[in-house]
């Protein structure tokens, strides 16, 4: 989220936005006190206020977020975006393009996914250079060893998984599929 707005100023927004009094909004919530400490910073709500703020404005946590990151996709949303707008393995230069991106944004935080997604990307790449699926596989392999730990895959693990289904050998696909 944007270190500029707060969590409060947000909500202070789209309630304004909404054209929603306090009362609309912490009537069945919390207290009006209790809402005028959040939008102004002095208080952290928990997290089932949130919630419930935002079904009150009929909004989901990605648009909220959104919001408070001044209507634009932070950077791993920015990334996913870029990575699903290629749509065609042969784009290699929009590979790299991509590489590039990800590799920024890790030089300032962290992230397995992007790791992930960076080791995914280059196996397309290589395999649309050699034609070659083992070398590919091998690239991907960690990403696959990380996942096939897991007892549930969600959205991210699903666009990963999806992504490097060509470098499966049949009982890995039948794996994946059970």
């Amino acid at each position: 989220m944007n270190k500029n707005k707060s969590l409060g100023q947000t909500l202070k927004e789209i309630r304004l936005n909404y054209n929603l009094k306090e009362r609309d909004v912490y009537e069945t919530i919390m207290s009006r006190a209790h809402l005028y400490q959040i939008e102004r910073n002095q208080q952290i709500p928990s997290w089932e206020i949130v919630i419930s703020i935002l079904q009150k404005f009929t909004m989901n946590l990605a648009e909220f977020e959104y919001i408070n990151n001044d209507y634009e996709l932070d950077s791993i949303q920015q990334i996913i975006k870029e990575f699903k707008g290629i749509k065609n393995s042969t784009n290699t230069e929009a590979i790299d393009i991509l590489l590039e991106n990800i590799d920024s944004v890790l030089k300032v935080e962290k992230n397995d996914f992007l790791i992930d997604l960076s080791l995914v990307a280059k196996a397309s790449k290589i395999f649309q250079m050699e034609q070659n699926f083992i070398n590919s596989r091998k690239i991907v392999e960690p990403v696959w060893k990380r996942l096939a730990k897991k007892d549930a895959w969600f959205y991210n693990d699903l666009l990963l998984i999806t992504n490097m289904l060509y470098v499966f050998d049949d009982v890995t696909i039948q794996h994946i599929s059970e």
